[in-house]
């Protein structure tokens, strides 16, 4: 039993019908051709083919009966578990009215010999008078120019066609009849000079489009807000009536919109495929690291993963490039300045010599002309500084490092794909026996799934359970709630007097060391793969302690009354001060680190008097509002993989009878126990006491609360109770002071509220371990929360006594170790007892 359901990107592809009558088209004519052009690379011919089945035999109208033939009559599962209706399905179609599709071939697999085989063959056999092929930039236009008029040229090619071989033209001349037109995209628009507008204007039913790099079409992540507008354009350049465009094909490496897979392929030869065959470098990208203190040891890391290339691929006469990839070109050029500085000053270069190492390349860049020469045996160049989205078309086949820079630059998976298709070119004369090249993603380690999830090429809808209020339940019931505002007070802190400063004599500081040993586990994307740990030594940037004492000396002097505090605090004394320092610490250096806390220390010569919010507020109530159980309709979901780790289900023989016709067949599941899922029956539903259809524990210790709340021996004591919704139930505002002294507002629903005669008692669940306090910022939210509960319900209480009602509120932070004393309170039917119950963790709080 599968607790997803799981839809592989192959699942979505498109089948084109093989029923094509061979009197209407047949392969047999152009075999010879495509077996030249292809060689071996059997995906190319199978990409060529079906599409042309798709073009030319006559069986399909446009692309929307290609999409309706796949969805009707559960031809493909997939879609149709994806799209529940063929209207949800065609209103994503971006050109359903036309011949259209997408062909999804891996990065670094030879989209080019597909393109050029298409468009050769649908002139040669007059399907098309001309064709266009439009590409996002300049630098994929001179790819393409130059590889297809090295194929038109190939006069034995050119004899397996039984056809001229095609003119290959810019938009620099107009598009006539038997040309191959290539052009960047920018040339379509209304205010280009090209002629390509005029040139096709009412032509486009005998014109084959071709988008090189397609998701440009449909995509917003353009790497650069301003070009938005220009890629829309595109689309609608196709779309557009003034040509009639009746045959549009997009090859794409990354056939995404953000993390959603295009629903017009037609042929997909995946990463992973071309991985497992050796078309392509294989992928190692991070699963683990340790951390870093700075972004000079971030520099040194991939630093140093560099040089290790350098000398493992010396002997192969290869110098190694590192592309490192950020979101916008500003950020750009600004890491890439850091990154010259970083060399210059770790490894004594000159600007010139950083210069030639390192390349910034983007649609601004001054640097672009480079480009040409990256892969000639004479380029020095090792460090490229590039743009996620503006790097398509680098031919540079001695890329092994990539380092995405900024999450943003790695934040789907067409991003994904993008960076890491920069490095998947195999060098030309690359020997087998040195086994298949890997390149080297530095992603940050949370990525990994990420990455992973890529090349599984796995769109998941999670099979769900959801919780309900049931309106008609006698258990549901009302509670009071309070709305106020926060109002800070103020309290005066004045400067500390020369004499009060290093009371201790010495500064805590962390234990530091010169020299750090880091690791790196890197993941491989491939069948059978492995993880691989590297380790590397990285150097902190060091302080003497005469440097230190003079630097604090000099900041002495920025105080007021500086005098008195150079007075009493000389270098020599300084120096004593920072040596003890060193020697608590358990150090004999001082690092960056500590040279900031050494600094901070001195802080205090700047106060003044001066008046600042203080951590609390004061609670001022302005109305009070009645909140019913039934008023929610929906109160938390739980997905199949959350009940086999951390959340837990509660149900009764009642509860198949409120689940959803969509939930009914994960609900019986669900209650197979051979299916292994956290799922607790209540026999009794008497025993169930909640207006709730069921309840999601979140954690071990909700779930064991809920076992005490439907326990026979409690709940004869218990009222009703029900378990809060996460937002939007009952929220209670708090503030609270940070590790950091920062005074922080928030708020919180707490998880039970349970009634017990004329007692409502709240209870927020932790676990045990809370009771240690060892995560300090928890601990310091918690005790907001715990102080403002407390306060809230007091002013609830005290409105309660003067509405002359007996009905009180009781708060507690609580964990499984009190539980026992809380139950045996509510079983006393005391309420006293209740009032004065205190858990151990309130006690902490």
């Amino acid at each position: 039993m599968s607790d997803r359901i799981a839809i592989k990107n192959q699942d979505l592809v498109l089948n084109v019908s093989h029923n094509i009558n061979p009197d209407v088209w047949s392969e047999d004519k152009y075999d010879q051709f495509v077996n030249r052009l292809c060689g071996t690379r059997e995906y190319q011919k199978e990409a060529i083919w079906t599409t042309l089945r798709y073009l030319l035999g006559e069986q399909y109208t446009n692309l929307e009966q290609l999409a309706h033939e796949n969805w009707q009559n559960g031809n493909n599962e997939a879609l149709a578990a994806k799209f529940k209706t063929f209207d949800l399905f065609r209103d994503k179609l971006s050109f359903p009215d036309k011949l259209a599709g997408s062909l999804d071939l891996a990065t670094g697999t030879g989209k080019s010999y597909v393109l050029y085989g298409l468009a050769a063959i649908m002139l040669a056999e007059g399907k098309v008078d001309r064709v266009l092929v439009l590409c996002p930039s300049t630098t994929i236009e001179d790819g393409l120019i130059e590889k297809f008029r090295d194929l038109a040229s190939d006069t034995e090619l050119a004899s397996l066609l039984s056809a001229p071989a095609p003119k290959i033209i810019n938009g620099s001349e107009s598009v006539v009849a038997g040309s191959i037109c290539v052009e960047n995209y920018h040339q379509i628009l209304e205010n280009a000079t090209s002629s390509i507008r005029d040139s096709l204007s009412s032509k486009g039913a005998r014109t084959l489009v071709l988008n090189d790099e397609t998701h440009h079409v449909y995509s917003n992540e353009t790497g650069d807000p301003e070009k938005l507008e220009e890629v829309r354009k595109w689309k609608a350049f196709l779309d557009s009536p003034e040509f009639g465009f009746r045959y549009i094909i997009g090859v794409s490496g990354t056939c995404y919109i953000k993390d959603d897979y295009f629903p017009d392929v037609l042929y997909r030869y995946s990463l992973r495929q071309a991985i497992e065959d050796n078309y392509v470098k294989s992928v190692q990208y991070v699963a683990k690291a340790d951390d870093l203190r700075d972004k000079s040891q971030k520099w040194q890391l991939i630093v140093n993963r560099h040089n290790e290339k350098v000398n493992e691929l010396k002997g192969l006469g290869i110098l190694p490039i590192t592309i490192v990839v950020a979101q916008k070109t500003r950020s750009c050029d600004t890491i890439a300045a850091d990154f010259k500085e970083f060399l210059k000053e770790s490894q004594g270069l000159s600007d010139e010599q950083v210069d030639e190492k390192v390349l910034i390349a983007h649609s601004r860049s001054k640097e672009n002309y480079r480009l040409k020469g990256v892969d000639s045996s004479a380029s020095k160049i090792e460090y490229i500084f590039s743009v996620s989205m503006l790097t398509e078309g680098w031919d540079v086949k001695r890329v092994f490092q990539i380092v995405p820079h900024e999450e943003r630059a790695f934040n789907s998976k067409l991003l994904i794909a993008q960076v890491m298709g920069r490095g998947l070119r195999i060098p030309i004369g690359w020997p087998m026996s040195a086994g298949q090249p890997k390149v080297d993603v530095f992603n940050h380690e949370a990525w990994a799934g990420a990455v992973q999830g890529l090349v599984n090429d796995v769109l998941e809808f999670e099979k769900k359970i959801v919780c309900r209020n049931l309106p008609e339940s006698e258990y549901n019931f009302g509670l009071l709630n309070v709305e106020y505002d926060p109002r800070p007070k103020t309290k005066t802190v004045t400067k500390k007097p020369v004499d009060n400063l290093f009371l201790k004599g010495y500064v805590t500081l962390a234990t530091a060391q010169e020299h750090e040993e880091k690791y790196v586990e890197f993941n491989e994307l491939a069948a059978n793969s492995t993880s691989t740990k590297w380790k590397t030594t990285l150097r902190n940037k060091t302080y003497s302690v005469d440097e230190m004492a003079q630097t604090m000396f000099d900041r002495l002097s920025e105080a007021d009354e500086a005098e008195a505090y150079q007075k009493e605090y000389p270098i020599t004394k300084l120096k004593e001060i920072i040596e003890r320092s060193l020697v608590e610490s358990g150090s004999n250096v001082i690092t960056d680190e500590s040279r900031q806390k050494l600094l901070q220390a001195l802080n205090t010569i700047r106060q003044k008097t001066v008046e600042i919010p203080e951590a609390r507020f004061e609670i001022v109530p302005t109305n009070f509002v009645e909140i019913k159980t039934n008023d929610i309709g929906q109160y938390d979901t739980a997905s199949a993989s959350s009940l086999h780790k951390d959340k837990y289900l509660f149900v009764t023989g009642e509860t198949i009878n409120s689940v959803s016709g969509e939930e009914k067949e994960f609900y019986g599941e669900l209650s197979d126990r051979f299916n292994n899922f956290n799922v607790i029956s209540i026999a009794n539903k008497y025993e169930f006491k909640t207006p709730l259809n069921l309840v999601i524990a979140d954690s071990k210790p909700e779930a064991r609360f809920i076992d005490m709340l439907t326990n026979k021996d409690n709940a004869p004591f218990i009222d009703k109770w029900v378990k809060s919704a996460h937002i939007g139930f009952y929220s209670i505002n708090f503030s609270w002071r940070s590790e950091s002294h920062h005074s922080k507002l928030g708020n919180f629903n707490p998880d039970f509220f349970i009634v017990v005669g004329n007692r409502i008692i709240i209870a927020e669940v932790k676990g045990d371990e809370k009771l240690r306090g060892d995560d300090e910022h928890d601990y310091l939210e918690n005790k907001g929360k715990n102080t403002w509960a407390k306060k809230h319900f007091e002013i609830i209480n005290t409105e309660l006594e003067r509405r002359g009602t007996d009905m009180r509120y009781k708060f507690t932070f609580i964990t499984p170790k009190s539980y026992g004393a809380l139950f045996e309170a509510i079983k006393s039917g005391n309420a006293e007892k209740i009032d004065k119950f205190t858990s151990e963790l309130d006690i902490v709080l």
